[in-house]
């Protein structure tokens, strides 16, 4: 089985990253957001286009989790990210 690479959309956000935490604006939305933790580092591997197996591989050696709770937290991550209309 071959996994799907996510990627952030690429179109209409813009966002940096500042002391850890990612700030972006969704333009379409007139949303601002700011993400830390766990989620920085999901989101900043997203930016390169991963797959669930490698964000988890990332928040594992980042963190102190099991790769059960780390995909816990990849997949509610990126739910979320996928109702905003975040990934491409």
């Amino acid at each position: 089985m071959i996994e799907q690479r996510m990627r952030i959309r690429s179109s209409g956000l813009s966002w940096r990253e500042l002391d850890g935490k990612i700030m972006l604006l969704d333009i379409r939305s007139s949303a601002y957001l700011s993400i830390s933790g766990a989620g920085s580092v999901i989101w900043t591997a997203l930016a390169k286009g991963a797959t669930v197996d490698e964000l988890v591989d990332v928040v594992t050696s980042e963190f102190d989790v099991t790769q059960q709770t780390a995909l816990t937290h990849v997949t509610e991550f990126v739910d979320e990210l996928n109702a905003k209309g975040l990934l491409a």
